[in-house]
C-alpha cells in the first residue's frame, strides 16, 4: 500500500489504512497511519508531502466528538492506543484490563474492513 510505504521512509510504520467507500471500494480521499514512534509524527508534521503525484495535507488525529455538533478535545476523554493485541481478545477483554486505572469511557479494537477481525490495535478512553 503506496500511503504505508509513503510513510515508512520517516520512521517504522505500525498500521496504514486509507479508507474506501464500502460500497464502491473506492478511496475517500482520507487514510490514517500509526507511527511506532511519537517523535516520528513529530518530524512529519512539520514536512510537505506529496504522494502518487499529489500534495497531501498531514493532520494529527483527533478523538470524534461525542455528541453532532460537539468539537473534538483530547482533554475532555484522553484516548490510550493500545497495540498488539492478540487474536481473540475482545473489547470487553480491553474494557476490563484497563477499569482498575480509572473510570474507563469505552474501550474498542480496529478490525479489518474486508474481515471483520481485530488488526491488532485499538483505543481505551478515560474519563480524564
Amino acid at each position: 500500500d503506496s500511503l504505508g510505504d509513503y510513510f515508512n521512509s520517516f520512521g517504522p510504520v505500525k498500521d496504514a489504512m486509507v479508507m474506501r467507500d464500502p460500497h464502491t471500494e473506492q478511496s475517500r480521499g482520507f487514510g490514517f497511519v500509526v507511527f511506532e514512534y511519537a517523535d516520528t509524527l513529530s518530524h512529519v508534521l512539520n514536512l510537505t508531502h506529496t504522494l502518487d503525484g499529489k500534495q497531501i495535507d498531514v493532520k494529527r488525529a483527533l478523538p470524534k466528538a461525542s455528541h453532532p455538533g460537539e468539537l473534538s478535545n483530547p482533554q475532555q476523554n484522553p484516548k490510550l492506543f493500545i497495540g498488539g493485541v492478540p487474536g481473540g481478545v475482545s473489547d470487553a477483554d480491553i474494557f476490563n484490563a484497563f477499569a482498575p486505572y480509572g473510570g474507563v469511557v469505552e474501550a474498542y479494537q480496529m478490525l479489518d474492513q474486508h474481515t471483520r477481525a481485530s488488526r491488532g490495535f485499538g483505543f481505551v478512553a478515560f474519563e480524564n
